[in-house]
């Protein structure tokens, strides 16, 4: 693998978590089929900071879910959550990445070419 490539393919997978990013979700039990339960939900109750968490899935007026490592079983009142997120695919965020990857592959691509030999050489 060319040191072109190899740059370009770390760069792409820095780049990755910047494709996603947390979304606003209902919080209402009609909810439950929207939930993904191998995604991250990050939850706020009204009474403290927000929490990740993990299995989420809503049962009954109550969101269950793993919290921390080692995981806790965790629940939530429905009613005492005063924010819910989702974690999904960010359209803007990819976007920056794939301008902000680019540009430092087409930077370091020159540097390369003119430390290798390139125009002018």
């Amino acid at each position: 693998m060319t040191p072109r490539r190899l740059l370009l393919l770390l760069t792409g997978l820095l780049l990755l978590p910047a494709c996603s990013g947390w979304h606003p979700t209902p919080i209402q039990p009609e909810i439950a089929p929207t939930i993904d339960a191998n995604d991250p939900v990050r939850v706020t109750p009204s009474n403290g900071s927000a929490v990740v968490m993990w299995h989420a899935r809503v049962v009954g007026d109550s969101l269950i879910g793993d919290v921390g490592y080692p995981a806790t079983r965790t629940a939530f009142a429905l009613r005492d959550l005063r924010q819910m997120e989702a974690l999904g695919f960010s359209r803007v965020r990819t976007g920056v990445a794939v301008l902000v990857g680019l540009s430092f592959a087409l930077l370091f691509g020159a540097m390369y070419s003119l430390a290798h030999g390139g125009p002018g050489s």
